[in-house]
């Protein structure tokens, strides 16, 4: 049966995946969370309906396929697909979409200037991104409270939290002060979590984790860790430079699921399903 409605996390992820699907007789809702998107799915036997959602700080090996993952419920029923990256963000700076939809019509713009910021984002926020994927990982099923693996300063109207200092030490405080208050609940939460924090460490820093950052590191970290550099290359901040590409990848007339070979899975996957 063929895919009738796709949900998906969000405004931005409709527009850009509507445009890489262009399937005919699929459309595009919003879902919400993950939660949200398994419950609708579920309670929709007569529609084929299916999601897709973000991969987030899931815990596997750190070599990408480059195909969306199969996302199913813990009876096995499909639910949709999951991104292979982390968020959508991820695909977007992408530097060869970048090079799709940034052109000459902004003149402060380099690509190989652009290409440099964003590896040494990543090098900048290499620690805070194994500090989260530790919490992550480290998490015991279930957890009687919430724990967030993600802190420091809100940033634009998204109040993305990133922290300003971002080196192993201080990312080590904060685990070690944020799992003290999780103490009760589980008591060896806190040095599990440091001890996977110590495995992922050498991967986020100079391996295989660090050479594919684009898939392990969350889209918005780096977004927002290239701050000062998108200023320079003539962008007044990350959402404006985010909000670009979108605009351009909806206006343009190519075949955008040509750019990326996840995208053109993502297609053929809802194609043939």
């Amino acid at each position: 049966m063929p895919v009738s409605i796709l949900l998906c996390e969000g405004k931005r992820d409709i527009e850009v995946i509507s445009r890489i699907i262009d399937v005919p007789g699929c459309t595009f809702r919003m879902g919400g969370g993950h939660r949200n998107i398994i419950r609708r799915v579920l309670d929709s036997p007569d529609l084929c309906v299916l999601g897709l959602r973000d991969r987030d700080q899931s815990a596997d090996d750190f070599y990408p396929s480059y195909h969306p993952r199969e996302w199913r419920a813990s009876d096995g029923r499909m639910l949709g697909w999951c991104w292979e990256r982390v968020e959508l963000e991820n695909y977007l700076l992408d530097p060869e979409v970048v090079s799709h939809t940034i052109d000459e019509k902004v003149p402060r713009f380099n690509h190989e200037k652009y290409r440099k910021a964003l590896t040494e984002a990543a090098q900048s926020i290499a620690d805070y991104s194994a500090a989260r994927k530790a919490i992550s990982d480290s998490l015991p099923e279930p957890f009687p409270r919430p724990v967030h693996n993600c802190w420091g300063r809100e940033r634009g109207n998204e109040n993305h939290p990133l922290p300003d200092e971002l080196d192993e030490q201080k990312c080590r405080a904060h685990i070690m002060e944020t799992m003290t208050r999780h103490r009760k609940a589980h008591d060896d939460f806190e040095q599990r979590v440091l001890l996977r924090y110590e495995e992922l460490l050498p991967e986020f820093r100079t391996g295989a984790a660090s050479q594919h950052f684009l898939t392990y590191f969350a889209g918005k970290d780096l977004l927002w860790a290239m701050e000062d550099a998108l200023h320079g290359l003539g962008f007044d901040n990350p959402i404006q430079f985010i909000d670009y590409i979108i605009a351009r990848i909806t206006s343009t007339t190519e075949d955008i699921y040509q750019w990326l070979p996840e995208w053109q899975e993502l297609r053929r996957l809802v194609a043939e399903y």
